[in-house]
């Protein structure tokens, strides 16, 4: 018996159909999936606004947000680190020029987040020469902020590389609404907007802003991931596999929990909404929504079963204590073998 809760489209009854951001892309690490660019020429070096929107799929890897090398010394690099830390990295002749890392960790696989990173390195300020807005909100304590006068290898005529740098770090989640603005300041607001109705902070679809020469706004429709909307006409060349997806910040999709897998073991893909389930756990994986009430609709595929192997699918109470507490072990547990038995409080 090998147990699961695998939830696809989780939605609420009576959650809305309609959505300003229509979708958005899946990035799945595996699959080696990038998005690059060469710049005509170069733009500011020392000044440029980046906002996007991210759901990460394992905080326990690095996620290559963006990144340009001239192929030797100069890099420079937007990142989460594999301890769930975001980095803003400039190297320039193979020394640190600025080094920009959060204090605090994004490791929640189940939240979308809204990032907008300013690079102005001239400014007079040093404290602003870096900025680092999360979900509408400046950050404002960092583990090191070495923060220099300094050009960066973002905005040069080198390859510019969305998801991973070189061959490796590729990013693991989805990604909504890119913008970069070449040599443009723009703080959160500019990009998002908190919803009056349910208090989230929300996505604008057209913001009020000037791309410049290099800059780009991604809205990964199908087909057309790398297709630029800024009117700039800086499209980017797609590799690897890129799946567009109705996850969105507006309409948060429930996957399977990642951080909820220490006696499962199973291991994940696809954002999150595919695994394959440890050898001999019984331990069920939950999802990344609970509920208390309502009316909820999900729907499960089983691709494949390892020989005698049997499936759970159903609702769970409580978390699994150890690798052979099964799903439907407790009294207000119901699941359902794959065969359409039904099974609560062990029987």
């Amino acid at each position: 018996l090998m147990p699961l809760i695998l939830p696809g489209n989780v939605a609420s009854a009576t959650a809305p159909t309609t959505f300003s951001v229509a979708n958005s892309c899946r990035f799945n690490a595996a699959d080696s999936p990038k998005l690059t660019k060469t710049p005509g020429s170069a733009g500011n070096q020392k000044r440029w606004t980046y906002s996007f929107w991210i759901k990460r799929q394992n905080a326990a890897v690095e996620d290559y947000v963006l990144y340009a090398t001239d192929g030797g010394t100069n890099v420079t690099h937007v990142t989460f680190a594999a301890d769930g830390r975001f980095r803003l990295y400039n190297t320039v002749s193979g020394s640190t020029s600025n080094n920009f890392r959060s204090s605090r960790e994004f490791r929640d696989p189940a939240a979308w987040y809204h990032i907008v990173i300013i690079w102005d390195t001239a400014n007079g300020t040093p404290a602003d020469r870096a900025q680092l807005w999360v979900n509408g909100v400046r950050e404002t304590a960092f583990d090191d902020a070495t923060l220099n006068d300094e050009n960066g290898t973002i905005n040069t005529a080198v390859e510019h590389q969305v998801s991973g740098y070189a061959t490796s770090s590729y990013i693991d989640g989805v990604m909504a609404h890119t913008h970069f603005c070449d040599n443009q300041v723009y703080d959160a607001s500019y990009f998002g907007e908190t919803d009056s109705t349910s208090g989230i902070w929300v996505p604008k679809t057209g913001p009020s802003v000037t791309y410049g020469d290099n800059g780009f706004f991604l809205k990964y429709a199908s087909g057309a991931e790398g297709t630029d909307s800024s009117g700039e006409s800086n499209d980017f060349t797609v590799t690897g596999t890129l799946t567009q997806t109705k996850d969105t910040p507006e309409n948060n999709f429930c996957t399977v929990s990642v951080v909820d897998n220490y006696y499962p073991a199973s291991t994940f893909a696809n954002g999150n909404t595919t695994i394959v389930t440890g050898a001999a756990k019984y331990a069920p994986n939950l999802s990344t929504i609970g509920m208390t009430s309502g009316k909820w609709y999900w729907e499960t595929k089983m691709a494949a079963r390892d020989g005698g192997m049997d499936t759970l699918i159903g609702i769970s109470s409580t978390q699994a204590t150890d690798a052979s507490k099964e799903l439907s072990e407790y009294a207000n547990d119901y699941a359902y073998y794959s065969t359409g038995v039904s099974r609560t409080n062990s029987t």
